[in-house]
């Protein structure tokens, strides 16, 4: 029985693996962060809507939220204001009003 070459296709088996698991990792890692800066954008969008909402910002809260962040949907609750982001097939939600 002759293995020449055997290792040869094992390490470039082994290589291929890590790759493809290399490869999983990062863009799961990038979907992560994506997602958390969504999160934050939304957050953002949702703090400015509620200032305007009170008087602090000039312009409508709905409208003051879309020049920051794509807003998909904006609910005005009370003081309160709903928000709702999406980008690149992620989705966000926000809430920001009134202390208390």
């Amino acid at each position: 029985m002759k293995d020449d070459g055997a290792g040869t296709v094992f390490a470039i088996a082994i290589l291929v693996l890590i790759s493809g698991l290399t490869f999983v990792i990062l863009h799961a890692s990038q979907r992560v962060v994506a997602q958390v800066r969504l999160n934050a954008l939304a957050e953002n969008a949702s703090i400015a809507a509620a200032d305007a909402l009170r008087g602090l910002v000039a312009g409508l809260p709905c409208e003051v939220a879309r020049e920051i962040a794509p807003v998909t949907s904006c609910i005005i609750i009370d003081n309160d204001v709903l928000l709702e982001v999406a980008s690149e097939g992620l989705k966000a939600r926000a809430r920001a009003g009134e202390p208390g």
